[in-house]
């Protein structure tokens, strides 16, 4: 979830997480690979709608459950596979392609990474080859233009394919331990509340700990996030009966917070608005308004009504109509309030204050965006103060 705020006196509005957090939101995701064989900079590779080019890194943008596609010029290079967050690293195993990318190398050292210099793309195009060289001689006749094109700049020599093939295999050993020490951090997963995992549904649990922060004043963004997930499971289980709950609510909490752990349990059971609303006083929280447009809610969430009444025992608050057709300005106007809010037709939650927006798939905090918000919002914000 996602929280906009200006930090003064504080109070908090939050919205009731329906359904879905992290992987299953219906937004495009937007995360970082990395193209080496040894870095690559200098390609330009399309995802989904995003096109990004590579840095000295080899960083470049994908969208979730997207394959990739990268060219150097008008060449285009072998798919990269759907990737993911836990084995971010790619690395080419075609050798005419990896013979080209060495060729091309501006300073000859692929030591300190591949450059493809703008020049050099220029001078692809100019030539207009659109596919990799399949024989030495092609290459060489490619190179040796690009050489001519660029100047003595360029130092691209044609590459031996034996010598390619052997760097390969030793290669593909360093990216296999670069992806395995990825996925080794992200099974410890910590408390930092942003940059919250793939298939993982604490974004309700992160929202009210982002609100209790935010109204305490503690910038650091961290919070204990499983004690908080088995708190708010306990009170649900309380107030409905396992079999009653939808499937996306009904799962159980992981012993231990670990990505494999989290994946083994489904990514979770979600936040319901009750009880977030339930277990807040315990986090010095208490909700003073609750806005609910029930004509847009009503189908993605028929558990609406048990929820206000769940919510009113609780809290004690009058639920306030509004419309998702009108302005959430209207609703987030009290700089000393934290607002949560439902997103994405019921699968996410963040939160919100008057200046700033915290979005728990985001990597920091965000200035207001009231165009977003409006774009986004479900219908239904709940309002926290400190208790």
């Amino acid at each position: 979830m996602k929280l906009n705020k200006k930090l003064i006196t504080l109070s908090v509005v939050v919205t009731i997480a329906l359904s879905g957090c992290g992987g299953s939101s219906t937004s495009t995701t937007e995360n970082t690979a990395y193209y080496i064989d040894n870095a690559v900079s200098g390609l330009k590779c399309t995802s989904g709608t995003t096109t990004t080019t590579t840095d000295s890194s080899g960083a470049f943008t994908y969208e979730d459950g997207k394959t990739t596609s990268c060219k150097v010029g008008g060449i285009t290079l072998p798919t990269i596979p759907v990737m993911t967050s836990s084995a971010p690293y790619y690395q080419l195993q075609d050798t005419k392609s990896a013979m080209l990318l060495h060729s091309l190398d501006h300073d000859n050292d692929s030591s300190n990474g591949i450059s493809i210099d703008p020049k050099v793309i220029d001078a692809i195009n100019k030539k207009g080859t659109t596919s990799v060289p399949t024989n030495s001689s092609s290459l060489a006749d490619l190179v040796q233009y690009v050489g001519i094109a660029v100047g003595s700049d360029f130092r691209g020599q044609v590459k031996d394919e034996t010598a390619i093939n052997k760097h390969l295999a030793t290669q593909a050993i360093l990216t296999d331990k670069l992806n395995s020490d990825t996925k080794a951090n992200l099974d410890a997963l910590g408390n930092d509340l942003f940059n919250q995992p793939d298939n993982d549904d604490t974004c309700g649990i992160r929202q009210v700990l982002f609100c209790k922060d935010v109204l305490n004043k503690n910038y650091s963004y961290r919070g204990d996030i499983l004690p908080v997930w088995t708190q708010m499971r306990t009170a649900q289980l309380t107030n409905y009966s396992a079999s009653s709950l939808p499937a996306n609510f009904s799962y159980d909490v992981p012993t231990v917070y670990t990505h494999t752990a989290v994946l083994a349990v489904n990514g979770g059971p979600e936040s319901l608005p009750s009880s977030v609303v339930e277990i807040a006083p315990s986090l010095g929280l208490k909700l003073v308004n609750l806005y609910v447009d029930k004509s847009a809610v009503q189908t993605m969430f028929p558990m609406v009504d048990t929820e206000i009444t769940l919510i009113d025992k609780f809290a004690s608050v009058t639920t306030k109509s509004y419309s998702v057709s009108s302005n959430v300005s209207e609703v987030i106007t009290n700089p000393n309030s934290y607002y949560m809010i439902v997103i994405n037709n019921g699968t996410h939650w963040i939160g919100a204050t008057t200046t700033t927006i915290y979005n728990s798939l985001n990597a920091h905090k965000q200035p207001y965006d009231e165009k977003y918000l409006n774009s986004v919002e479900f219908g239904v914000i709940m309002e926290f103060q400190k208790k």
